[in-house]
């Protein structure tokens, strides 16, 4: 793949596609976080598969999720799109453009330093001015691979891939499944490595029932350091861990800690 051309006068128009935009109703008017609400919309997708019928508001809780600056596009509950391309409707094609937007303005809202290899998408990732909600829908259009748009085109960190839904490349899809995902079926699966952790976890909570509440934490910590390079800074890790969990990071002391504590207990599960 090549980058794209610059759009000249007689560039055709953008499709269709637009990001639905509307007013999100308060969290507290419904006593529900938006994280929960969102969580409640994706449950009435998983029974009639039908993303049109949720996707404004799907979009409306993902933008006031994006503001929050806290749970990141990559942990949410989300709808999925159809894993078989020639079974893949328009539905499908809305959800991934309409995700494409959500993570542009994740990153947006985070301020992540972002570098377009083609300057008619470097407003997008502007910080000083507001989100440009149509540029990035033009850019949601482009008909591009996952690793173009994410490696090349925006030449996205690791770091900043893991914290988003759609703009990943092959190889951080891959890490991610490996963390939270099993391999195969049958008598020859291989037991996803966060199902061992969560075993261990359940474990210690019956002997310590003070660890129930911190069970999530604990859980995202393992995960962010499983996907960072094993490198990782306990900086990176704690952040990582907090956008997974959808809370403000811990001190780097508390983390080192509870790693330490949870390493100890996984020893004792194997």
């Amino acid at each position: 793949e090549t980058l794209p051309k610059p759009p000249t006068a007689s560039s055709p128009p953008l499709t269709g596609y637009h990001f639905p935009l509307g007013i999100v109703a308060p969290a507290l008017a419904t006593g529900m976080s938006n994280e929960e609400r969102l969580r409640r919309l994706v449950s009435v997708w998983t029974v009639d598969r039908d993303y049109m019928a949720i996707r404004e508001e799907y979009c409306r809780l993902s933008i006031a999720l994006n503001n929050e600056c806290l749970l990141a596009p990559a942990f949410r509950p989300t709808p999925k799109i159809t894993k078989i391309s020639g079974k893949r409707t328009a539905a499908d094609l809305s959800l991934h453009q309409d995700q494409l937007v959500i993570d542009c303005h994740w990153l947006h809202c985070r301020r992540e330093i972002i570098i377009a290899q083609h300057e008619e998408y470097q407003p997008i990732f502007d910080l000083d001015g507001p989100f440009p909600f149509e540029l990035a829908a033009a850019f949601a259009c482009k008909k591009w691979s996952k690793k173009f748009r994410s490696d090349e085109v925006l030449s996205l960190t690791a770091w900043q891939q893991f914290q988003l839904q759609a703009l990943q490349g092959e190889a951080i899809r891959n890490r991610r499944n490996a963390s939270g995902n099993g391999f195969g079926m049958g008598t020859g699966r291989v037991q996803s490595p966060i199902s061992t952790v969560r075993q261990a976890l359940r474990e210690w909570s019956r002997k310590d029932r003070r660890i129930i509440k911190h069970q999530k934490i604990y859980e995202d910590l393992w995960l962010a350091r499983a996907l960072l390079s094993p490198g990782a800074s306990i900086n990176d890790i704690r952040h990582l861990g907090a956008m997974a969990s959808g809370v403000v990071a811990l001190n780097e002391r508390t983390v080192r800690d509870k790693l330490q504590k949870l390493d100890k207990r996984m020893a004792g599960a194997m």
